[in-house]
């Protein structure tokens, strides 16, 4: 309850994601000195329903494994 209307305020500080699992992994990574990364695919469009659309789903998978090997090339070379 106590971030119920709290969409507002996110949105007029242009937020266009929520990741949480995505904090913990970075918190995590950076107090080990480790470098961490995350890809995310939006999938809803949680300001006007809770809808998930499967293509949009698979298209964001695609994507988002694309941007992954790119970026292994980028660090590993291969």
């Amino acid at each position: 309850r106590s971030i119920q209307g709290s969409l507002d305020e996110w949105r007029n500080l242009n937020v266009l994601n929520f990741e949480m699992e995505a904090a913990s992994l970075f918190t995590i990574c950076r107090t080990m000195g480790l470098r961490a990364a995350c890809i995310c695919a939006a999938v809803a469009n949680r300001t006007k329903s809770e809808a998930v659309v499967r293509d949009i789903i698979r298209r964001g998978e695609e994507a988002a494994t694309a941007v992954g090997l790119a970026m292994l090339k980028e660090v590993f070379g291969a």
